[in-house]
């Protein structure tokens, strides 16, 4: 996730030893969420969420709970200015995926977003299978087709539009990643954290059932 995707969400940072911060907040369902402080990578650092001293990651209800750990987060700040990342939408796009129709740039988008926040988030918690996703082939070349289905300006040709068409194997593919990190992660996180993921989980899990041919 670069900082110019963060910089249209028009997020106010707050100061951390790090860097500039952001607030991110993870969702399934009402109630079921979690606020924890991005920050941009740089200097040899790659994207990240912000730990504590005890190198525990930042994970809150609200970002009223982080401001009592972070005295210089601006106070006018808001859980709505924060990014949100519906994962059950995320779930809901990603089952929707079809090899038989070329995918929406509105799905693309919610792709790409959650795809980057979720990727972070693996790497921060050290998640076991995250190296070996990044060294797959076969995902490098799903990630770009959804990249590119974004149609951003500095990468799409002015007047031109793609819109990605996935085969089974890349939807199979697909499923079987983000199934994985949800795993690694809700085993990983903190309690408030680990609910979220643990709830998406189990969705995908029931989602995919109901997708399997009779």
């Amino acid at each position: 996730m670069t900082i110019r995707q963060v910089q249209r969400y028009l997020l106010q940072p707050c100061t951390s030893r790090d860097n500039s911060a952001y607030p991110v907040v993870f969702f399934s369902r009402a109630g079921c969420k979690a606020v924890l402080l991005w920050v941009e990578g740089g200097k040899g650092k790659k994207d990240h969420f912000l730990k504590d001293a005890e190198q525990n990651i930042i994970a809150e209800n609200s970002i009223s709970d982080i401001r009592t750990q972070f005295p210089n987060f601006p106070k006018g700040a808001r859980l709505r200015n924060g990014i949100k990342c519906n994962l059950r939408k995320f779930i809901s796009t990603l089952h929707a995926i079809s090899d038989t129709s070329a995918c929406e740039q509105s799905a693309c988008g919610i792709m790409l977003d959650a795809w980057n926040l979720i990727e972070d988030l693996a790497y921060t918690l050290n998640a076991p299978s995250l190296p070996e996703i990044r060294r797959d082939k076969l995902v490098d070349n799903v990630y770009k087709k959804i990249l590119f289905g974004n149609n951003l300006p500095s990468i799409t040709p002015k007047g031109r539009k793609y819109r990605p068409l996935f085969n089974s194997e890349e939807i199979k593919k697909l499923h079987r990643i983000f199934r994985t990190l949800f795993f690694d992660i809700y085993r990983s996180a903190p309690t408030k954290l680990g609910v979220v993921f643990r709830d998406v989980y189990e969705l995908g899990n029931k989602s995919a059932k109901k997708r399997k041919p009779k």
